[in-house]
């Protein structure tokens, strides 16, 4: 979903936004896990012609530890938390506040057609890559170095 949403950013014009994004996703908690998140469509209670429009995403999101990567500091700490735990899901789904510029991006995002009859359609490596957004996981056990 995240791909996507950059994607469709790329394609438009439109400078991304995490409250752009919190307004069109929703985060949740997979039944069988307590631990592991989804993005969900947010846009269910708007008319069809007002929603974020989304080609068909796969039922299943299995087969994604072939793709899985390590990803190792090259000096120091990591600057972010390394222990597991469950995210702030209702500090995540709130309502935020936009400014003019992202309201202009959410109404250009929301008139967009989707991007293929399916997420598989459209994110493509060909289409990631035109819009510099890159797949470092296609490559089986990559280690990502962070600079």
């Amino acid at each position: 979903m995240l791909n996507y949403y950059l994607l469709v950013c790329v394609r438009r014009g439109v400078e991304p936004s995490v409250d752009v994004f919190r307004l069109l996703f929703e985060m949740k908690l997979l039944d069988r896990y307590d631990c592991y998140v989804v993005f969900s469509h947010r846009d269910r209670g708007l008319p069809s012609h007002d929603h974020f429009k989304i080609p068909n995403c796969p039922s299943s999101n299995s087969g994604w530890k072939n793709r899985y990567f390590f990803v190792k500091p090259v000096a120091g700490n990591f600057p972010f938390p390394l222990d597991w735990g469950v995210p702030p899901l209702e500090e995540f789904n709130s309502t935020p506040i936009l400014s003019e510029q992202e309201i202009d991006s959410l109404i250009i995002l929301r008139a967009t057609e989707p991007l293929g009859l399916s997420m598989n359609d459209a994110l493509t490596d060909d289409a990631l890559v035109s819009a510099s957004i890159d797949r470092p996981y296609v490559r089986k056990k990559t280690s990502l170095i962070l600079v």
